[in-house]
């Protein structure tokens, strides 16, 4: 569902140059993939699979606070550009 409103944010952009769905395609990206590699991690038997998909899970953990605030501090006019 991440990776389809990521898609569909932007094929919105394009038509509609708004500053945050830059920001707003970044968190579905990252939550897409935190999603998926969680989903491989549980379904997976191997301990070592489980160990890569686990380790994989945490790039989009790290990445969705950092979009999120920057979503925020775009959709707020809290960053002005110059």
């Amino acid at each position: 569902m991440s990776t389809l409103l990521a898609i569909k944010a932007n094929k919105a952009f394009k038509y509609r140059r708004m500053d945050f769905s830059k920001y707003f395609i970044l968190i579905m990206l990252s939550m897409s993939l935190w999603s998926v590699n969680y989903a491989f991690e549980v379904g997976f038997m191997d301990i070592k699979l489980k160990y890569l998909f686990a380790r994989l899970e945490y790039i989009g953990m790290a990445f969705a606070p950092v979009a999120w605030f920057l979503f925020a501090s775009e959709y707020s006019g809290y960053v002005r550009n110059s």
